[in-house]
């Protein structure tokens, strides 16, 4: 009886070591760091003042253009948006560098204004953020209001 314990426990461990794979690392990765992979915009929402109370209203995001997305490596992002143009779909990318927190992220990325290039922080506070969806919000520099994004993980 020992023998075969001692057997079973000696073929599990073997099973244990032999199993670690590349793709047990990447699969660490995004435990660890939940954001890593391509995340595109569900839904968009503002603040709506419904009687004495505040509530997020959410609409679907329809682009024509294309699906707006981030995508998050373990130490880099890449903002894709797209938009008409002169009658023509076109797009942006804006590469950077971020940090994540427990509940917010910040964009770091460069960018030219007035033929000077200046790094931009952008803050977004996390308002959910599951293995598939997250629900982010960020303040409007435009309007001084905070916008609501929903993104979806592919």
């Amino acid at each position: 009886m020992k023998k075969i314990i001692f057997k079973t426990v000696y073929v599990l461990c073997i099973f244990t070591l032999v199993s670690c794979e590349d793709n047990d690392t990447t699969q660490i990765d995004q435990i660890q760091n939940p954001l890593i992979g391509k995340w595109n915009i569900s839904q968009v929402g503002h603040i709506e003042n419904i009687g004495e109370e505040n509530f997020v209203i959410y609409e679907d995001y329809v682009n024509e253009c294309g699906n707006d997305n981030i995508l998050f490596t373990a130490e880099s992002f890449e903002l894709n948006t797209f938009y008409t143009e002169n009658d023509n779909c076109t797009s942006d990318q804006i590469n950077g560098s971020y940090s994540y927190g427990v509940n917010n992220i910040s964009l770091q990325y460069e960018q030219v204004v007035n033929n000077e290039t200046i790094v931009v922080e952008q803050p977004l506070t996390i308002i959910q953020l599951t293995s598939n969806m997250m629900e982010v919000a960020q303040p409007n520099e435009t309007t001084g209001e905070t916008d609501f994004t929903i993104l979806i993980k592919e």
